[in-house]
């Protein structure tokens, strides 16, 4: 197990055998012996577990110290921008040296997957961050108002054994906050966001936002496939220019198979030294869940190994239970794919696995362009085209157009009115009742947000370029 605990008083007073005290005993109860031994570094205490020589380190560069898992694609681009640097720096040294340098701003200049702790103890600053996707994980929790402890693992900080109500009573009405975990008093610092703490003055700010992006009049269809084209070749390059083997999901989808199908362009272009190593997929015989067919062809073009995972179907019991998952959600209830999946890359040495998570979405975008279509006076054209949409979803045309074209169009107030709000979500009726009751349920279900389509200014698509994509 790869894992970073280290603890920070804020005051700039020495990490006492007393203050870890309860973090050791914690970590004894889960079976982790820290016998290998904290690095003191004053104010800093840090137990770090990397076996095979990746994952998490702590460094001293400048004057911070830090501790933490970082792996960078641009580190070249990062130490050129530093005017003090160490000759053979680390990634977590480079990423310290960056915060010294350009405090929280350096956020934005790292490219890659990481979760550190910077801490200054001259001026008593802290500065915490994790990466755009949240790949690598960071948590942290209180144990009195000027010690902190931080760690990639929120069970590692679940002291107190108790779990979060409040979690709990956020996911029966789907408003989890970004900031919340399962065990009380436990949080987490989101995906593309900073913690910073100076002279007790907290902040977290977030450093990146996918929405935040400047369309150029001037860039056409043809321009922006190429653009995305080149992008998507680097992103898959830079994956498979560090750890190995490096896998691959293969579900036969759009997503993963342009991650396969570039694997192998790459590798057949030179490009890499070797593209990944295998791919695995899940096959599930119920309804049309075995995409067999997608995923041998891609197999055969690629003549990459595949193997998987099949009918890993909700609460399908391997006689061992559920998994002590860190962050519960939809996904826990897959705890005999996650299991059958980690044993067959363990077994082929597999060091990274690549997903199609996501990928679907952010291609697909959503069908707000209906409102576009339809504000610039093609209402023929768009009723076609939204009639077919809504064939294929086997729906209504009527609920279709509304949701997608007219709605939309309307003022805020008038959206959140005509669009249900959390119309779909219940309380189940094997909640207990006083659990219901104490947590107020009923209420934060219907003070749930409306959905974004109802909210904020109305968003603008360029239609003209969707249509050449396709």
């Amino acid at each position: 197990m790869k894992f970073f605990v280290c603890l920070v008083r804020l005051s700039g007073e020495p990490i006492t055998a007393a203050d870890r005290r309860p973090v050791t005993e914690h970590l004894a109860s889960k079976g982790i012996n820290d016998g290998a031994g904290w690095e003191d570094m004053g104010s800093l205490s840090a137990l770090v577990q990397s076996p095979g020589g990746h994952g998490p380190r702590v460094a001293r560069a400048g004057s911070l110290v830090g501790v933490g898992d970082v792996r960078l694609d641009n580190p070249e681009e990062i130490a050129a921008r530093l005017s003090d640097r160490p000759a053979c720096a680390t990634h977590l040294e480079l990423a310290l040296l960056a915060a010294g340098a350009h405090g929280a701003d350096s956020a934005t200049e790292l490219l890659g997957d990481f979760a550190y702790v910077a801490w200054n103890p001259v001026t008593l600053s802290l500065f915490a961050v994790r990466d755009a996707f949240g790949v690598k994980p960071l948590f942290y929790s209180r144990l009195s108002p000027d010690l902190l402890v931080f760690s990639s693992h929120a069970s590692l900080l679940g002291i107190s054994g108790k779990v979060s109500e409040k979690y709990i009573a956020s996911y029966f009405v789907r408003s989890i906050s970004e900031e919340d975990t399962i065990f009380d008093s436990v949080e987490v610092v989101p995906a593309a966001h900073s913690l910073s703490v100076t002279e007790g003055r907290w902040a977290v700010h977030r450093y990146w936002s996918p929405d935040r992006f400047a369309v150029d009049p001037g860039f056409s269809g043809p321009d922006a496939v190429e653009e995305f084209r080149a992008l998507f070749a680097e992103s898959v390059r830079l994956r498979l220019a560090g750890v190995n083997p490096v896998w691959s999901e293969l579900s036969g989808g759009l997503d993963t198979s342009a991650v396969v199908a570039m694997s192998s362009w790459l590798h057949r272009s030179g490009k890499v030294d070797k593209g990944v190593s295998g791919t695995i997929t899940y096959a599930d015989s119920l309804g049309a869940g075995d995409e067999s067919e997608f995923v041998d062809v891609m197999v055969q073009a690629s003549g990459v190994r595949n193997e998987q995972v099949r009918n890993s179907w909700p609460w399908r019991d391997d006689g061992d239970g559920p998994l002590n998952t860190e962050m519960p959600g939809p996904g826990t209830l897959f705890w005999f794919r996650d299991r059958q999946r980690s044993e067959v890359l363990r077994d082929a040495g597999a060091e990274a696995l690549l997903s199609g998570l996501g990928g679907d979405h952010l291609l697909e975008g959503n069908l707000g362009f209906f409102a576009d279509r339809l504000a610039s006076g093609g209402i023929r054209r768009t009723a076609r085209e939204m009639a077919h949409w809504a064939a294929l979803q086997q729906g209504s045309f009527w609920k279709f157009a509304f949701r997608h074209a007219l709605a939309p169009l309307l003022p805020a107030a008038a959206r959140s009115r005509f669009v249900s709000r959390a119309a779909h979500l219940r309380i189940p009726a094997w909640v207990a009742s006083d659990f219901r009751k104490r947590s107020d349920l009923e209420a934060r279900l219907r003070q749930t947000s409306v959905p974004k389509l109802t909210e904020g200014p109305l968003p603008r698509y360029h239609s003209a370029n969707i249509e050449q994509v396709q």
